[in-house]
């Protein structure tokens, strides 16, 4: 996380939003992780909340393909 510390920051930020909103308990049991650790979790617990997610959100599949695709 050294080169591009801000960019960094925001992308964590967004997937700890993303964290609070569908996986608090998720975001909780990262925060016991090494610090070094913690970006990369967040980051793949957010993606699997996306995932989970889709099903709820999406009234046809084409739709749960383009999500799927955005990732």
């Amino acid at each position: 996380m050294a080169k591009n510390s801000g960019k960094n920051r925001i992308e964590s930020a967004a997937c700890c939003d993303v964290l609070r909103a569908h996986a608090r308990d998720r975001l909780i049991a990262n925060l016991f992780a090494p610090q070094h650790h913690r970006f990369h979790l967040n980051a793949l617990s957010a993606f699997a909340a996306e995932l989970t997610s889709i099903r709820t959100k999406v009234s046809e599949p084409l739709l749960g393909v383009m999500r799927l695709q955005y990732w």
